[in-house]
């Protein structure tokens, strides 16, 4: 009888733990399925496939933007941006958006899925490795549509990312 018993546990134990698989691995696919990656060369490539009525890319994204990249979670909302633009459309595209202090922006950023890809700033990366740049050569901001922003002004490279409303 002892060996039943022993046998029984050995089964439920297979099985407990094949039905946490099946459960971590569905939750896993639901993730996967429910992050969305778009790529676009150019702001007009982007406005003919719908991306700008779809209301993903944000209205203030300047006309010039090349190498579009948006990443964003169906479920959550959440959204990772990165675009390049001609730094005096960007300057003009971040006319009434409020300025913010590297500890500001690094208290917005939400952990990034690995699928977002792209070189993100190393200043928004964990664990923080490097001493920020001046702001100078990298601000943040926060756009009105509830969007936070890194601006490297050298490269006219833009990352974006949801963060929440109250700073």
């Amino acid at each position: 009888m002892k060996k039943l018993r022993i046998t029984g546990w050995r089964i439920s134990l297979v099985v407990v733990t094949m039905i946490a698989l099946l459960l971590a691995a569905a939750g896993l696919m639901s993730y996967v399925f429910e992050t969305r990656i778009a790529e676009y060369e150019t702001f007009a490539e982007a406005q003919a496939a719908g991306a700008t009525e779809g209301g993903w890319l944000p209205t203030f994204l300047p006309a010039s933007a090349t190498d579009i990249r948006d990443v964003h979670n169906i479920d959550t909302n959440a959204q990772w941006l990165s675009f390049k633009a001609p730094s005096g459309d960007l300057r003009q595209m971040l006319q009434g958006f409020k300025a913010l202090s590297y500890a500001e922006a690094r208290r917005t950023v939400l952990p990034r899925p690995w699928r977002v890809g792209g070189k993100w700033p190393r200043e928004l990366s964990e664990p923080l490795l490097v001493t920020p740049r001046d702001t100078e050569m990298l601000a943040y901001y926060r756009a009105s549509e509830d969007l936070c922003l890194a601006v490297e002004w050298q490269t006219g490279r833009v990352w974006a990312w949801s963060c929440a409303r109250a700073s």
